[in-house]
């Protein structure tokens, strides 16, 4: 009854020896002879309809070999193969040159300068006159009149050990010894320099951007700073995780091996008062669900619930052997 099948099969019959056929037109002898994709599997006329096998067979060079023959290559020498390649590329320089019609054109890539790139382009040979004109180094400089402490040191440089003066800026050094510029108490340049470390990191909390901060820079209380700013970051409180210890598996309670030894109980209300009650006290039997629900009220103590507790649960039930409670504070308080 499969009449592709059939045909198929019969197609070439009529052949000669001498008729050669490419294995090409064998490939594609069932969508000669059901062009319309009738009978075709969707598979099949999807991939007939995109050309694929054409595709395939125009690719230079290409070995077909089954995956199964080739031989499995461990993670390491995927990753080393990887490397080698990356480090036969050219080193990467950000200017580059091309051509365009035959004419010879200069593309420059710049990269995003941070603040600390301004600081300390010093470094870099950088003549003094560039750097006054700069205005984040001119907010500094004119920050240090009005912070107190700044100012006693750029009077007096020598009665301070820890700090230097050189060019007009203030010099420390950081707990690993590197030195790091001096920053005034001012509202404007230390909420910009915080927002850029602190964007820069990803939002990765106070800790994080302190630590970065402090790679180039210092001024009196700057972790309080990054932590006051850490804390209105609108991304942060946007998208902030929990930053509490996993509390791993659940574990089931153990099953009861006789009614009323282990209960359960909860409080239920504030209800409209009525015969001076206005809470439910409820316990249950966690073996057989069976429930007592005691009318008490808001007001009172531990000790008074523990009276009622003996006259309605143990003078029926007895003692049990296990309460399972959510340690509410009237009984954990005292």
């Amino acid at each position: 009854m499969n009449k592709v099948a059939d045909c198929l099969s019969r197609y070439y019959e009529s052949d000669t020896e001498s008729d050669v056929h490419e294995p090409y037109d064998y490939v594609r002898a069932d969508a000669r002879i059901d062009p319309t994709g009738e009978d075709l599997p969707v598979p099949r006329f999807h991939e007939i309809a995109e050309r694929v096998i054409e595709i395939r067979a125009l690719r230079e060079g290409e070995v077909r070999r089954s995956k199964r023959l080739q031989e499995r290559r461990e993670e390491r020498i995927i990753e080393a193969q990887i490397l080698a390649e990356a480090n036969a590329k050219e080193p990467y320089s950000p200017t580059s040159d091309s051509t365009v019609n035959g004419d010879r054109e200069t593309i420059t890539i710049d990269d995003d300068i941070t603040l600390e790139d301004t600081i300390f382009q010093r470094y870099a040979g950088e003549s003094p006159a560039t750097l006054e004109d700069d205005e984040f180094i001119h907010a500094i400089k004119t920050g240090y009149s009005e912070d107190k402490l700044f100012t006693l040191i750029l009077e007096k440089p020598q009665d301070y050990a820890g700090f230097s003066v050189r060019e007009g800026m203030i010099w420390t050094n950081n707990i690993r010894g590197d030195e790091v510029v001096c920053v005034p108490r001012n509202r404007e340049t230390i909420t910009q320099l915080v927002d850029q470390a602190h964007g820069m990191l990803g939002h990765f909390g106070n800790q994080c951007t302190t630590e970065y901060l402090r790679r180039w820079y210092w001024w009196p209380q700057i972790a309080k700073d990054v932590r006051e700013f850490c804390r209105t970051c609108e991304a942060c409180q946007r998208a902030k995780g929990s930053n509490r210890q996993p509390l791993g598996k659940v574990h089931p309670l153990p099953i009861p091996t006789k009614p009323w030894d282990s209960i359960g109980m909860d409080f239920i209300g504030p209800f409209p008062e009525s015969k001076g009650f206005n809470y439910l006290w409820v316990i249950i039997c966690r073996m057989t669900s069976m429930v007592h629900l005691i009318p008490v009220h808001t007001r009172m103590k531990a000790s008074e619930l523990s009276w009622i507790y003996r006259r309605e649960i143990v003078r029926l039930h007895g003692l049990p052997s296990s309460i399972v409670s959510d340690r509410d504070s009237k009984f954990t308080s005292k």
